[in-house]
Order: structure tokens, then sequence, then C-alpha cells
């Protein structure tokens, strides 16, 4: 049978950042409670909406893939802000409320930020996933890749062995690109799963082509 993957141009409230937004997996869509997806999103797919830290912002504070949700207990009263969604979701014990910059991971793998290293085994317990530390160097790591479970982009600061680790842990090939027009915070840019990635108007053509052959094609 054809793939035909989508991809689908949109903005959310006139900002082109759409990762900061939320995230996708390939069971559910986590998105900020009042933001719209556009009409022609046809996938046939759970779509969970809610706000975190009492704002639209749940791709910066919250990742994730099929198995569950992580996000940062420090977050004032984010349990009960959480209370009905209807999936897993690990309240990791952190400072750090902004877990959708530190980790980059899909259903295979994930690979975390050097600043919460000492989180790894929990991390990796909870996934039920082999995790691994990000280079000091890329300490955002989750703002500068995307990954689904048929590939990765990441920033084109990337270097070889980074790469390297990353294909290794994830298991999927990664490749190097851009979005929203030179952007190297790819990461924050896109929302994507296997089938479909929500792409910005300030998306150029190379670059959506790009983004097409990794994340839906596998490269």
């Amino acid at each position: 049978m054809f793939f035909m993957p989508k991809i689908i141009t949109t903005d959310f409230n006139k900002d082109f950042n759409l990762g900061l937004y939320g995230f996708a997996t390939e069971k559910y869509v986590f998105i900020g409670k009042y933001i719209e997806m556009p009409k022609n999103f046809t996938e046939k797919i759970k779509i969970i909406k809610n706000t975190v830290a009492n704002t639209n912002l749940v791709g910066i504070f919250c990742t994730g893939n099929s198995s569950g949700i992580l996000v940062s207990g420090d977050i004032p009263y984010i349990k009960k802000e959480l209370e009905r969604i209807d999936e897993n979701v690990y309240f990791l014990n952190t400072k750090y409320t902004a877990l959708g910059n530190l980790l980059l991971m899909n259903d295979k793998g994930c690979i975390i930020s050097y600043l919460i290293k000492n989180l790894k085994e929990k991390i990796e317990r909870f996934f039920g996933l082999d995790c691994q530390i990000a280079s000091k160097k890329y300490m955002v790591i989750g703002s500068l890749g995307i990954a689904t479970n048929r590939g990765c982009l990441v920033s084109p600061l990337m270097d070889e062995d980074e790469i390297k680790k990353i294909e290794k842990v994830l298991k999927v090939k990664v490749d190097t690109g851009t979005a929203n027009f030179g952007s190297y915070y790819v990461g924050s840019c896109i929302i994507a799963n296997s089938n479909f990635a929500l792409i910005s108007p300030k998306t150029t053509g190379i670059e959506m082509a790009k983004i097409e052959e990794v994340l839906l094609r596998g490269g």
C-alpha cells in the first residue's frame, strides 16, 4: 500500500513555533487547551487538550511517547491540572520544568539533557526504554530535534558523534535540517508523528521536503 504523508500548514494564534504548544505520538496529540487544530486536520487520532502551568504551552512543559507523558512535579498545582487526562502521566521530581526542551524521544528510545542526567534511571523505568545522556553542548536537546518512529530531524549544529548516538538509541535514521525559514530549533517549530507533520507557513519548500523525507518517510 502506498503511503501518502500529510503535511499540514498552520499557525497557532499567529505564532509559527507550533512545537511550543504540543507534541504528537502514534497514539495521541497533546496540545494546549485553547489551541485550535487546523480545519483540514482529519487524522483519526486522539486529541488531548489541556493547560499546563495555566498556559497553552504544553510542548514546553511536557514530553512523551505512546506509553505516557512526562512533566515536572515542581509546577504548582500540576497534578490537579492533569488529573483528568486519560493517559499515563509521570510527575518527575525536578526543578527543571521545561521538559519538552530537555528530552528527544520516540517509541524506541530517549535522549536526555545533561541537566537532568540524574533522573535517567527513573525516566528509563517509566518508559521502559533505553535512555542516553546528550552531550553538554546540547542542553536543550528537545528543542534542537524532533523524532518520530520513522526518523529524526536535528539541528545542523549537531555533530556527527551526537547524530550517531541518537540513531543508536532512537533506532531511526537521523538527518539535519531547519524549519520556519532557517530556525535550528526544529523541535520548537514542528508537531509530528510517523503519519503527519504540522508546520508553519514560514517553513520553506526545501525545509518542508526535508521534514517529509526524514520524519514521515524515514529518510
